[in-house]
């Protein structure tokens, strides 16, 4: 009985091994995926008689775990400039701006990349967050955006900073920063704790707003795009 035992074992260990050296899906083909599902749950979405709050829930999901598990790593390196503008991983130079709006727009947000990559940080995030959602902190500590972020829970938000923008992800293993950073090093896309040296701890002022409510993904599900106004929201 043991041979068997140990032949499992090994097969599921090789495979297992093929797995984490199979080459990542091309960002392209990723994106059409990303795509591919949008449509079908917009479809779903559109139905008279469709559970719209269900449909919404596994629409968060869905885009949550594409953003976490695939496109963010696929930028993971991706060179930074001040100037930076790139829409492909791993080619050319992206500023932090161009890079979250970048992704938002790639897993299927319609929204003006460039118009707001050069708007001042809390007012771009205004376009896409109610600011009844926004929490100001100023001068404030790492244990108090803690505080907050666990009231509110496990998910995406945006973090505006004093002259940066980036990606806060909360999970079970804590929360952590995704942004292109300036820093040196690592002057790249990186993934890193929200304690420094980073421009997250560094910053003096901090806005951070959560992503992907209920109203965000009615416009992913309708295919309404965001449209800049003098005034946000």
């Amino acid at each position: 009985m043991k041979k068997p035992l140990f032949v499992a074992v090994l097969v599921l260990a090789l495979s297992l091994e093929a797995k984490a050296n199979e080459a990542p899906v091309p960002y392209k083909t990723l994106l059409a995926h990303i795509a591919s599902e949008q449509l079908r749950l917009q479809a779903l979405y559109q139905q008279p008689r469709a559970d719209k709050a269900a449909i919404i829930a596994k629409a968060r999901q869905y885009i949550l775990q594409r953003l976490v598990l695939d496109v963010f790593p696929a930028w993971y390196g991706t060179p930074w400039a001040f100037y930076g503008t790139s829409a492909t991983p791993k080619q050319g130079a992206v500023a932090c701006g161009y890079f979250v709006f970048g992704v938002l727009r790639d897993v299927g947000f319609k929204l003006p990349r460039a118009k707001l990559a050069q708007l001042p940080s809390e007012t771009a995030i205004q376009h896409l967050v109610s600011p009844k959602q926004l929490k100001r902190f100023s001068k404030a500590s790492l244990e108090q955006i803690g505080e907050h972020l666990s009231k509110h829970g496990h998910g995406l938000y945006l973090a505006g900073l004093d002259s940066h923008i980036g990606f806060v992800v909360y999970d079970e293993k804590g929360a952590r920063f995704v942004h292109s950073s300036y820093y040196n090093p690592p002057l790249a896309v990186v993934s890193e704790p929200l304690e420094g040296p980073n421009p997250f701890y560094d910053s003096k002022y901090r806005v951070i707003a959560p992503l992907l409510d209920d109203t965000m993904l009615q416009r992913w599900l309708s295919g309404e795009a965001f449209v800049l106004t003098r005034t946000p929201h």
